[in-house]
């Protein structure tokens, strides 16, 4: 796989994660779970900075 490919598999990815998260009411997203340390904007944060 080349590098020019690899960077927009990248910016598929995170298109569609950006995507997702933009349909998680923010009352959901904001809870941390039972059993978890983070909520999903934290995790969120951590997915797509990476």
């Amino acid at each position: 796989m080349g590098e020019e490919q690899l960077f927009e598999q990248m910016k598929m990815w995170r298109q569609w994660s950006v995507e997702f998260l933009r349909t998680i009411p923010e009352e959901i997203a904001s809870q941390i779970p039972v059993g978890h340390n983070n909520n999903i904007h934290w995790n969120a944060g951590h997915i797509l900075v990476g």
